[in-house]
């Protein structure tokens, strides 16, 4: 599958997951719920791997790649979800998602400051472009 197809398949997951979150969190604690959907990956995701034979020890990564990809799972995996649970549990879903799926203009940001990636009308027309529609789908 192309890089395309790939995010077109990502976009509908995504679409669709705040709607079996809500449902979920309806008379679940948002903690438990997040214990539950990441320990359900980590077990499909080590079984995956065994079944594959590609789980092996030593685990084939090196430090400092393990410890931001560490980091990058407790950043988003951990606490972004866990703020998100709690805005999916007190709010709705049409008015959550959209601003939650806002985070792309963070991450530009800080590519600019930290990556020192270069600045282009594009980028700033395509962050216009996503301000003004979570502006527009939370009204």
């Amino acid at each position: 599958m192309s890089a395309v197809a790939w995010a077109f398949l990502a976009m509908l997951l995504w679409g669709a997951a705040p709607i079996l979150g809500k449902l979920g969190l309806a008379r679940t604690d948002p903690f438990l719920g997040l214990l539950v959907r990441n320990g359900t990956a980590f077990l499909i995701l080590v079984t995956g791997l065994l079944v594959a034979g590609r789980l092996r020890l030593p685990i084939p990564v090196d430090a400092r790649s393990g410890a931001l990809l560490a980091g990058e799972g407790i950043v988003a995996s951990l606490l972004a979800q866990l703020a998100y649970y709690w805005a999916l549990k007190l709010g709705s879903p049409a008015r959550v998602a959209p601003l939650a799926a806002a985070y792309p203009l963070i991450t530009v940001l800080l590519s600019l400051i930290l990556l020192r990636e270069h600045l282009s009308w594009m980028r700033v027309a395509g962050a216009l472009l996503v301000v003004g529609g979570v502006i527009l789908l939370g009204r």
